[in-house]
């Protein structure tokens, strides 16, 4: 099933940011096939991350639910909120393989 993360970051988490990226990175790696797609999200290109978007294709909720919480940056505080949410595809692109 798919589901999508999306994240909203603390005011100031850069520290964070710099501190944990490399850890971060690793995380996302070691689950490559359950997490489909990741990435920052910014007010615009090359600009300062926001917050970020990650497509999960999980058994469960609450299995995805999991992966989100164990994240380093998670972990450490720097997202303020996030929402999981169901992802269904759209007409025409259920051959369109993330």
């Amino acid at each position: 099933m798919r589901y999508i993360a999306l994240f909203e970051d603390i005011a100031d988490g850069s520290a964070i940011r710099t501190d944990l990226t490399e850890a971060h990175v690793a995380y996302l790696n070691a689950h490559r096939g359950k997490l489909r797609l990741a990435g920052a999200v910014r007010e615009e290109h090359g600009g300062t991350p926001v917050g970020g978007a990650w497509v999960f294709d999980t058994a469960t909720r609450e299995e995805a639910d999991a992966i989100v919480r164990a994240d380093p940056f998670f972990v450490a505080g720097l997202r303020a909120s996030y929402k999981l949410l169901a992802w269904g595809t759209a007409p025409g692109y259920e051959d369109v393989i993330l």
